[in-house]
């Protein structure tokens, strides 16, 4: 293929914008065209950023010989059927997260992309983040352990409106689709598969989740400890234990820049059963206390038991799931190693289960 990859961007919102931002960071690409059912919205974006060519139909862009491989950025609910046109006309894709509504529209994108052997990827961008790849390093290095446990969050308080994309339950909206995806896909990528789900919820007026926290177990005997809101803030950041340390991921654990690994020892208990004898007893005294929270870093880094590891990101971060997919497509990979659709099936899978004991699965379960 030509040097210069031509995306083609389906979708005319906030983050069709802010993935065609990212694109900029890559030479060797360029947003040829930009289609919506909205003519004026495309043209809009179209000239902000300087895009070619705009279309007021979907049908339309992914047939343009001028694309090379479609950008879906459309609502939840659709991008199923965007996924479908695009793959029917030959167009390679890459699409925003979620993947689909639920795990059989998944799996029949899936099964239309292996048929026609064309690339097809979801756009989890926090999978391609640098930081994210140092952090799949120290864990396959044994840097923690065994890796036993993460707790993560996510949560923003979004204003409350009836009928747009979050609170409408018709478009694919509530907080499990939204931001519980990243907190799974995190899960299942460190921890691996998912034998067990517990999960509760809080309902909007509209219908839709608006907070959920799940207790996943993983293969192994692992667990993940996950909560979302759209209705309050939360710290955004998330926490690998292991046998032998922790490692916390910076807020925003979707897109972090710093890593903080943490060595540990294991705690001998004392002869009491207390897990200290009379040293616990000392260090429960308020003045040690005071002073251990002052030398404990110090005495941390003199013995390289902390150490903070820096990852800087360059741009937006959305380049980075580009990249890859230009890559995959170079090299005739219809799938990327990183995140390829078994693990989008999967993530879906976990989601349906939860929203079953709810009794809210959607369409095609």
């Amino acid at each position: 293929m030509a040097d210069t990859v031509r995306w083609g961007i389906l979708g005319a919102g906030s983050m069709a914008e802010a993935f065609a931002r990212g694109l900029a960071e890559l030479p060797d690409a360029v947003v040829s065209a930009v289609g919506s059912r909205s003519l004026d919205r495309a043209k809009g974006l179209a000239e902000r950023l300087r895009i070619p060519k705009a279309v007021g139909s979907v049908e339309e862009l992914v047939a343009s010989p001028e694309v090379d491989l479609v950008y879906v950025s459309t609502p939840n609910h659709v991008h199923r059927e965007h996924m479908v046109l695009a793959l029917g006309s030959g167009k390679p894709v890459l699409c925003e997260k979620p993947f689909a509504l639920n795990a059989g529209e998944a799996r029949e994108v899936a099964e239309l992309a292996r048929s026609a052997g064309l690339f097809c990827m979801e756009a989890m961008w926090s999978r391609f983040i640098p930081c994210m790849a140092r952090l799949r390093e120290l864990v396959r290095g044994g840097t923690i352990g065994e890796v036993q446990m993460l707790s993560a969050q996510m949560g923003y308080p979004f204003e409350y409106r009836p009928g747009g994309r979050l609170w409408d339950p018709g478009q694919g909206g509530g907080v499990l689709l939204d931001l519980g995806v990243y907190l799974v896909s995190m899960a299942l990528d460190l921890l691996g598969p998912v034998e067990g789900v517990v999960g509760f919820a809080s309902m909007a007026e509209s219908g839709v989740d608006d907070r959920v926290g799940l207790v996943l177990r993983h293969s192994g005997g692992r667990l993940s400890n996950l909560s979302a809101s759209l209705t309050g803030a939360t710290g955004n950041d998330a926490v690998l234990s292991g046998s032998g340390g922790l490692i916390r991921v910076a807020e925003p654990f979707y897109r972090p820049e710093r890593l903080t690994v943490r060595s540990v020892s294991p705690i001998s208990p004392g002869a009491d059963g207390s897990g200290g004898g009379r040293l616990a007893l000392l260090k429960g005294m308020p003045v040690v206390r005071s002073v251990a929270r002052r030398i404990d870093p110090l005495i941390d880094l003199a013995r390289g038991g902390r150490r903070d590891l820096v990852v800087p990101l360059s741009g937006n971060g959305y380049q980075y799931q580009a990249a890859e997919a230009m890559r995959c497509l170079r090299a005739g990979e219809t799938e990327s190693p990183v995140m390829p659709l078994d693990e989008s099936i999967a993530i879906l899978d976990v989601l349906d289960e939860v929203r079953r004991r709810w009794g809210d699965l959607g369409s095609n379960p």
